[in-house]
């Protein structure tokens, strides 16, 4: 039987609903710039090179905030800018900065920012695991990797930060470590299915495909449309040689995910060991 890609059988989870934040702002010379070049606000009445108040930064930071709220990225960036100019090392100001950064798209300068915040939070675990992410949307998976080890370090307990550090080893191709992320997460939170379904995947990239078609039946009965085992069910049965059973399981992840190319993928393999392509 044709052997699956890798890159089909490590199927990228979601990030976890737990985890929402977004990311910080740019370096410390683009924020004295941003300060230099920005026009006085007309709502602050703030000459952007001047000393702020007291005052004026309250307003100026209930001004930023609004901006956030309503995703007004652009004029965010001048008003964090100048409140950041004003005190670089204020990790409020920093994290709201992120989120700025994040909404234009900007993560490689929302990494930074995040290493700024692990350096001057008073609870440096807060950036996590948004640095790695940031790391990831930026392409850099080396950096991602580290991020999420830096994370775990933090708290070697969190299940979350298990599961980015273990999808990262699984990325890299250390499925023996990302098992064994995975298993140690279950046992801090056993109905926490992505791990479940990371631990399946992980079993089935090393041969193990009982243990991997037991765990993986084990999430469909508590979740029988949940896209991701599906995936990994079928992928599991067709390295198994058992093709009705894949069928099964990738054809129904395919009408629930439509315009997935995971599914595609596994679909034109399965047709190839049938030799129907």
């Amino acid at each position: 039987m044709p052997a699956l890609d890798s890159s089909v059988a490590v199927k990228r989870l979601a990030p976890p609903s737990a985890f929402k934040h977004l990311a910080l702002p740019s370096l410390v010379l683009a924020v004295l710039y941003w300060a230099i070049l920005i026009p006085p606000d007309a709502a602050t009445g703030v000459s952007a090179a001047g000393t702020l108040s007291v005052e004026q930064s309250r307003a100026l930071k209930d001004q930023l905030k609004e901006q956030i709220r309503k995703e007004q990225f652009e004029p965010a960036s001048k008003s964090v800018g100048m409140l950041l100019a004003q005190e670089p090392g204020n990790h409020e100001y920093i994290r709201m900065a992120a989120e700025i950064f994040h909404g234009l798209g900007r993560y490689g300068d929302e990494a930074k920012q995040w290493e700024q915040f692990l350096e001057k939070a008073p609870l440096p675990v807060e950036a996590c695991p948004q640095i790695g992410l940031a790391y990831q949307k930026d392409s850099r998976a080396a950096e991602a990797q580290h991020a999420f080890e830096r994370c775990y370090d933090l708290d070697p307990a969190n299940p979350d930060f298990m599961l980015y550090l273990a999808l990262a080893m699984e990325h890299k191709g250390n499925f023996m470590r990302a098992a064994e992320l995975y298993a140690s997460g279950i046992q801090t939170s056993p109905g926490y299915l992505d791990l479940h379904i990371g631990l399946a995947r992980a079993q089935m990239q090393m041969g193990k495909l009982d243990q991997a078609s037991q765990r993986i039946l084990q999430v469909l009965a508590k979740d029988p449309s949940n896209s991701d085992a599906l995936f990994v069910a079928g992928v599991t049965r067709l390295r198994a040689g058992d093709y009705p059973g894949a069928h099964r399981y990738l054809d129904q992840g395919a009408r629930l995910s439509p315009n997935s190319e995971d599914f595609r993928t596994a679909l034109n393999q399965l047709k190839r060991a049938e030799g129907r392509l």
